[in-house]
């Protein structure tokens, strides 16, 4: 496993330098599982940022999408609220500042140990997924749906490499 920070601002292009580092290491003759991470933000931004483009060319490619609307946080805020119901940005932050959850939360900073020890019970793992089958109960593809995520699958999919080794 080689996490890849990418310096991109957009979904495009973090799926382009996912493809840039699988062929590289495809050249050292590695056979890897590329996953991008990234999220939609607001949703008036979705389309400048070619949001739903980003995710299609990333399956295209073969790519595990860990996709998140409206934001990374959102899928932190999983962890304090299996029922969270955000639609914008600054909502997810605002409600991950509350009490018992990370006060004073400012991004990138994190509370990783409390997230890893709340993460272990499986909550927001199933929080995530019951999110996405409630969007498509509702006839709604979950992909593209407001709030989602699929960073569950990310971490699912770590725990599986990990217990494997």
């Amino acid at each position: 496993m080689e996490p890849k920070l990418s310096n991109h601002a957009t979904p495009l292009e973090i799926v382009a330098c996912g493809k840039r580092m699988q062929r590289a290491l495809k050249k050292k003759g590695l056979d890897v599982e590329t996953w991008v991470v990234f999220d939609a933000e607001r949703k008036v931004d979705e389309h400048p940022r070619h949001y739903r483009e980003a995710i299609q060319k990333a399956q295209a490619a073969g790519f595990k999408v860990a996709n998140s609307s409206p934001c990374f946080e959102y899928w932190i805020l999983l962890h304090f609220d299996n029922t969270a119901n955000v639609s914008e940005p600054e909502k997810a932050e605002a409600e991950l500042r509350r009490a018992g959850r990370t006060p004073g939360y400012e991004k990138p900073g994190l509370p990783y140990e409390t997230l890893w020890q709340i993460a272990k019970s499986d909550g927001p793992l199933m929080a995530a997924q019951a999110r996405r089958d409630d969007h498509a109960s509702m006839g709604n593809n979950p992909r593209y749906a407001r709030p989602v995520t699929y960073v569950d699958e990310l971490i699912q999919r770590i725990r599986t490499v990990a217990a494997a080794h």
